[in-house]
């Protein structure tokens, strides 16, 4: 489905990947192949670049060869590469360029050879017109320019992903966070009705997608007390 595949698509498969241990290294070197080939896929580049972040050095290190793959070499410099691309790409989103910045700052531990460059590369993100870019550029940049003590435990290798806990709230049958109340309307100027707020849980993405939202009861006019002015609609014009 190329650029139409849904976000929960490229999540589950991060997460299958994450489970085939022994499949890691033919895992990377085939997503590094197709990021090669073509950046047009953005949820098949998020997973390369992903993969190339936890896996690069077994992407250097051809570990795991299988007998159906054909021979490839990769050298660090490369793999450093591929993410500077996906970096300034101009046809990639903002998701699929911080991914690359963090995938960069993974690699700075395993790639010794080019922790120089990818402090240079992590550093001009820090003039980032794009806020998220720039935020994570300096926090980045003062971890490996200021904090070495930490940094090879902030970049360690993620745990294998729980996909029990993520299928079963996919599915719905984990329990809500937030339950439901009964509505109490609050009347607001120019017969506006006031709309149910969404939950916390649903904020932080912790309930069910098809759970229904929990409203927030509410009572009197907040508005007026808020502003300390009248807002009850005036009277009608006569004739």
């Amino acid at each position: 489905a190329g650029t139409f595949v849904k976000d929960e698509v490229w999540h589950a498969l991060i997460i299958v990947i994450s489970n085939a241990s022994d499949l890691h290294g033919y895992t990377v070197r085939a997503l590094y192949r197709v990021f090669q080939a073509s950046t047009e896929q953005e949820s098949l580049v998020r997973v390369a670049v992903w993969c190339v972040g936890e896996y690069g050095d077994m992407l250097v290190n051809n570990v795991g060869m299988l007998d159906i793959e054909e021979p490839i070499t990769v050298t660090e410099s490369d793999a450093v590469d591929a993410m500077e691309v996906a970096i300034k790409c101009q046809r990639l989103g903002l998701t699929t360029k911080a991914m690359a910045l963090i995938a960069l700052f993974k690699l700075s531990s395993r790639f010794p050879s080019c922790s120089e460059r990818i402090k240079d590369i992590i550093v001009q993100n820090k003039r980032s017109l794009v806020l998220e870019l720039q935020q994570r550029s300096i926090e980045f940049s003062c971890i490996l320019q200021k904090h070495h003590n930490i940094r090879s435990a902030l970049v360690e290798r993620m745990p294998i992903l729980d996909e029990a806990t993520f299928t079963g709230r996919k599915a719905g049958s984990l329990p809500t966070a937030v339950s439901t109340s009964s509505i109490i309307p609050c009347n607001l100027p120019n017969g506006i009705a006031k709309p149910a707020a969404a939950p916390i849980g649903d904020l932080l993405d912790l309930s069910s997608d098809d759970a229904p939202p929990a409203p927030v009861s509410s009572g009197g006019d907040f508005l007026q007390d808020l502003l300390g002015v009248d807002l009850s609609p005036a009277s009608a014009p006569s004739g």
